[in-house]
């Protein structure tokens, strides 16, 4: 016997499948496994001055792992290479030994 909460979720399964299939586009990813990104944007800064903020001291492991981590990110297209003065540090955190690449840790 279909009970009424059954119902709900299957038409709300229904839905949520016909939205992600609506913006299909929007979860393909590129030859190299990175998720295809079509979103660009630029902040108007007007006449404000850069902001920069200093680096901090990271551990000899770490050092070696910058380089590499931002040189996949460049292949992939996830990182682009800039001359602007505007710059931030990023977080590194981890998680069961992976890295997790991020300007804001809340």
């Amino acid at each position: 016997m279909i009970s009424p909460e059954n119902l709900i979720f299957s038409n709300q399964k229904l839905m949520l499948v016909d939205v992600l299939q609506e913006h299909s586009e929007s979860f393909k990813e590129k030859k190299n496994g990175s998720p295809k990104i079509t979103v660009k944007h630029r902040i108007n800064t007007g006449d404000n001055l850069p902001v920069t903020q200093r680096a901090y001291r990271v551990f000899p492991a770490e050092c070696r792992i910058i380089p590499d981590e931002v040189g996949k990110m460049l292949d992939r297209g996830i990182m682009q290479p800039s001359e602007s003065l505007w710059s931030s540090w990023y977080v590194r955190e981890t998680t069961l030994g992976v890295f997790v690449w991020t300007t804001d840790a809340q």
